[in-house]
């Protein structure tokens, strides 16, 4: 399995929907601060794509000062692809994937992608790599929101033919207004190729994620995902019960708070 490491990159957001963190600099540092874990934690090839056409000298700087461009591992694009804002970082994400796809001599000589939010280090990322090399044949893994039909798109490996033949096509339907996001794409795309016999699963191991959320402004915990899956889980169970009493609850005075699920993912 010949694998590649995709981090995914938007230094100047604009006015991109549902982006807190929108500082180019503050943006830029974060990478710089994942690239070096990513350079220094693992000697996989890695390809940089950024797609507000940023300079990124001082980005490069981090995997050879002595290179204009790129050393033998890294690759650097940046490129003018964010100018749909108000349909959210999902679908500039999206462009993201496409455009390396398109260009990247790395992918082209890869046959599995690691597609990872550029901003955010995966501290356990070397198990998650072990687990993806024990199937004998993996089409595409990641972790899971059921309840909300989401597949996580923050750390996701998926064989690049997944990414040609299923979920690149889902690129015109991604709309942050409408609530259909890139987590929603990767989620229907996985339906679509387990539909054809594709191999997907899911994580045993849950993803250890360092970074700063561009949503919220705020540090992701260790275990964000799973609290959040778990919420979700109770939640869905729990909504038969407060309907059948609600008139009794009515009677008594008692008030509980709406459950909803309608947010955007962490990107």
């Amino acid at each position: 399995m010949k694998i590649v490491i995709l981090l995914t990159a938007c230094i100047n957001a604009g006015e991109t929907i549902y982006t807190v963190r929108k500082d180019p600099k503050i943006r830029e540092s974060d990478y710089i601060k994942a690239l070096k874990k990513w350079e220094k934690e693992t000697d996989l090839p890695i390809v940089f794509c950024e797609n507000s056409d940023s300079d990124l000298t001082r980005i490069k700087a981090i995997a050879n000062p002595k290179s204009d461009n790129n050393n033998e591992r890294i690759e650097f694009f940046s490129f003018d692809g964010n100018n749909n804002p108000k349909l959210g970082k999902s679908y500039g994400e999206m462009e993201i994937i496409k455009y390396a796809l398109l260009h990247s001599e790395l992918i082209k000589n890869a046959d599995f992608i690691i597609k990872v939010s550029g901003r955010y280090f995966i501290k356990n990322f070397k198990k998650l790599v072990d687990e993806i090399k024990s199937y004998q044949k993996v089409d595409v893994i990641t972790t899971f929101q059921h309840d909300r039909k989401f597949a996580e798109t923050l750390f996701f490996g998926a064989a690049k033919s997944f990414y040609e033949t299923y979920f690149i096509k889902y690129h015109s339907k991604i709309n942050g207004t409408e609530k259909y996001f890139i987590q929603t794409a990767l989620y229907d795309s996985i339906t679509e190729a387990q539909n054809n016999g594709a191999k997907c699963f899911e994580f045993k191991i849950e993803p250890v994620v360092k970074g700063i959320s561009a949503r919220t402004n705020l540090r992701i915990k260790p275990d964000d995902f799973r609290k959040q899956n778990k919420y979700l889980y109770f939640a869905k169970k729990l909504k038969p019960f407060l309907d059948s009493t609600r008139g009794i609850r009515s009677k008594l005075g008692l008030r509980f708070v709406q459950l909803s699920s309608k947010k955007e993912n962490t990107k």
